[in-house]
């Protein structure tokens, strides 16, 4: 089972307008580089600390899945709202 959104068309509208800004290159940006920390940070786990490691694996995991799930939503609400034909 998928949690439903089920957004207004001048929702998908104001993302539509969010994405062409400047700064939702920014945001995204500032994303994808707290993602990076967490794998900076499972890169430096020591070796010997395998709870350590493994905690670091699953927050970095989970941020990057996190991270590509949300672009994958945004991007695909959007080309749905800008390929629907409009009445």
């Amino acid at each position: 089972m998928e949690p439903e959104l089920d957004l207004e068309p001048a929702e998908k509208a104001y993302l539509v307008s969010l994405m062409a800004m400047h700064g939702y290159k920014v945001l995204h940006k500032v994303i994808k580089s707290e993602c990076d920390r967490f794998i900076v940070a499972l890169l430096n786990s020591p070796q010997d600390d395998t709870k350590k490691i493994l905690a670091n694996f699953t927050m970095a995991k989970t941020a990057a899945m996190l991270y590509t799930a949300w672009t994958n939503r945004v991007n695909s609400i959007v080309e749905e709202y800008t390929h629907t034909p409009k009445s």
